[in-house]
């Protein structure tokens, strides 16, 4: 290369070396080979711009808790035409995401922090460039499965490899390497497939982020393709026979392959067992599939068993006497073929028969039941084999009773009623002579006699029933009370004083024309037609309040009384006599005090009148006005009713 341009003058052409030079990155070489020294350069040189720059890879992945032994990322600066930037400016490094990952500014390597995602910014000279950050979690543990296996030469197998984090969560989206021990006789490919090539065993073992697993894989021989039994159809079997079945296994070329293990199992035990060998065993009726299994592959039998036929059948008693209603057992007696009696009949035919339903007739259990007095003849086919018969003689017995009248009975207290019972069989026969005993759930309600009739006693409901032979009916009674008829005061009048409370008794009678003691379970109420004046309890207690007239109605189960007309007075005066009145020392006077009104009219009262005396020492008085002499003197003795009083005078001498 010619430095020099002799066209241009030297300075110009030494500037433009030194450019050229500064941009290869040779100064000092530049200065020496023109003989200059260092310090005699002392115009600056600009860096080369940044066009652009490039980060690889663009996404990567780093573990949580670890930090990485190198950068592993690689930043290229490019000039605005495409050249790499060699001038070894500094690259800086940071972290979009701190919580995440950590990175050293100045060397680039990456700490992870937490699972989760980020961006890695590589900055130079003002320009910048990102590349994706992954945190994820490293294999702390593989399982392979499905384990250790075995299989036929020339089958695959696919293997799984479940990868975990050390808080035993899956972990996804990593590259497992496969590889076999001995891939002569078990190959496996890159995506875990594994191929019995020759019969031996081998051990398969999957690889990532340093951790491994191995199972072992056991290739067999020539694979079983089918399985043929023989007998292809197996006979009829006897309860308690036998049948050797054999199990022969056959390639896909239907050849036979010799020496293979046989698995047997019935599917219905309690019917057919089989042995190891093949052997079924008939152990009662129904059906079984016994089905043969060689490495895999299955085939089935059907086993039908069957009962032993019997050759005897017989019931006992030749004659037995049986009420109507009742029932009895009846137990068969069955030999089979082979001399052995029989035990269970659950899985045979049997059919029991009677002579006359209408006397008696067998359940399929041979439950014998008498329906009506008679006989009839009863036998058993068991198998489609007879049986001998026995007669049963029924009598009649009650199995049911009917009342007359038989639907509730409603009576007033003091009502009768006869009920009559009936007894009979179970054909709804009359049943005669036989005793009815009868009682009444509540005798206080109604009674009832030896013969059934019923006397209604007080207000209630009850049941009487009549029992015969153990067997009962029962008839509701419900009693009411008998309607009243009619409600009576007498007197119908009468004058009271203010203040007194006096009880007034109506006569009240039933339509019968009996008097009642009692009102209990009426419906009793009382009307006053001015209650200022006087008022009238449910009891026929009369409160005389004011002065005035009033008239009072009592009303039991909606009849009503005559009126009973009130006066009430109002006290005027009061007189006591004897006026004056004399008694000794010791002695008694009895004084009286006599009402009356305003118009001079005596008047009585229920209530007491209020004695007392004007001096103690001299005389005292009972609250009966019976006067005592104490001393020798005179008092005044005082009668008082409703603040109206009367005075007399009263000397001891």
């Amino acid at each position: 290369m010619n430095f020099f341009d002799f066209t241009r003058s030297p300075q110009s052409a030494l500037s433009r070396r030194v450019a050229s030079a500064l941009q290869r990155g040779a100064l000092a070489l530049l200065a020496t080979s023109l003989g200059f020294g260092l310090a005699a350069c002392t115009e600056p040189v600009p860096a080369i711009a940044i066009g652009s720059m490039r980060i690889t890879p663009q996404v990567d992945s780093f573990f949580v808790g670890r930090t990485a032994a190198t950068n592993t990322f690689l930043v290229t600066l490019l000039d605005a035409a495409g050249q790499e930037i060699k001038d070894g400016r500094p690259v800086t490094y940071s972290s979009s995401a701190p919580t995440v990952f950590t990175v050293e500014s100045a060397t680039g390597i990456i700490t992870g922090k937490a699972l989760g995602t980020g961006f890695l910014r590589a900055t130079a000279s003002g320009r910048f460039v990102e590349a994706g950050i992954k945190i994820i979690n490293p294999v702390a543990s593989i399982q392979l499965l499905p384990g250790d296996f075995g299989f036929n030469v020339g089958t695959t197998r696919q293997l799984i490899p479940n990868l975990y984090a050390t808080d035993g969560s899956t972990i996804s989206n990593r590259t497992v390497t496969f590889a076999s021990s001995n891939p002569a006789i078990v190959s496996i490919n890159v995506g875990g497939v594994v191929t019995a090539v020759a019969e031996g065993t081998a051990s398969i073992t999957a690889s990532v982020e340093g951790k491994s697993a191995t199972i072992t894989a056991t290739v067999a021989k020539e694979a079983v393709a089918s399985v043929r039994l023989s007998p292809a159809i197996a006979p009829v079997q006897r309860v308690g026979g036998q049948l050797q079945i054999t199990a022969l296994a056959l390639n896909n070329l239907a050849q036979a392959l010799p020496g293979r293990v046989t698995s047997w199992i019935s599917s219905n035990p309690t019917v057919a067992t089989v042995s190891t060998n093949g052997v079924v065993a008939a152990l009662a009726v129904g059906s079984a599939s016994i089905t043969a299994e060689i490495e895999g592959r299955t085939a089935s039998l059907q086993i039908t068993v069957t009962e032993i036929p019997p050759i005897r059948v017989t019931i006992s008693p030749d004659t037995f006497q049986l009420a109507s209603g009742t029932t009895r057992q009846i137990i068969p007696v069955v030999i089979d073929s082979t001399g052995r009696v029989v035990q269970n009949l659950n899985s045979r035919q049997v059919v029991w028969q009677s002579s006359n339903l209408a006397v008696a007739n067998v359940s399929l259990t041979g439950v014998v039941t008498g329906t009506g007095a008679g006989s009839a003849r009863l036998s058993v086919t068991v198998d489609g084999l007879r049986s001998n018969e026995i007669v049963v003689q029924v009598s009649q017995s009650v199995t049911s009773v009917t009342l007359s009248p038989s639907s509730t009975q409603i009576l007033r207290i003091g009502g009768t009623v006869q009920v009559t019972a009936t007894p009979r069989d179970n054909q709804g026969q009359i049943v005669p002579g036989k005793t009815v005993s009868w009682t009444s759930n509540n005798p206080t309600i109604a009674s009832v006699s030896n013969n059934g009739f019923v006397t209604a006693l007080a207000v209630g409901s009850t049941s009487i029933t009549a029992d015969v032979d153990g067997v009962s009916r029962s008839l509701n009674v419900t009693v009411t009370l008998v309607p009243i008829g009619t409600v009576t005061y007498t007197p119908s009048s009468d004058t009271l004083v203010a203040g007194d409370v006096k009880q007034y008794n109506a006569v009240v009678k039933d339509t019968a024309g009996r008097t009642l003691t009692t009102l209990a379970g009426r419906n009793v109420s009382t009307q006053s037609n001015n209650t200022p004046v006087a008022t009238l309890t449910s009891l026929g207690v009369v409160n005389a309040v004011a002065q005035g007239v009033a008239v009072l109605v009592l009303t039991v189960d909606g009849v009503a009384s005559n009126d009973l007309t009130i006066t009430v007075a109002q006290v005027a005066s009061v007189t006591v006599t004897p006026n004056p009145g004399s008694v000794t020392v010791g002695a008694t006077l009895q004084l009286t005090a006599v009402l009356r009104d305003i118009a001079g009219n005596v008047l009585t009262t229920s209530r007491a009148i209020s004695w007392s005396t004007n001096s103690s020492n001299v005389a005292l008085v009972s609250p009966a006005g019976i006067v005592t002499g104490v001393t020798t003197g005179q008092a005044t003795i005082t009668a008082q009713i409703n603040g109206v009083i009367g005075q007399a005078i009263v000397n001891v001498p």
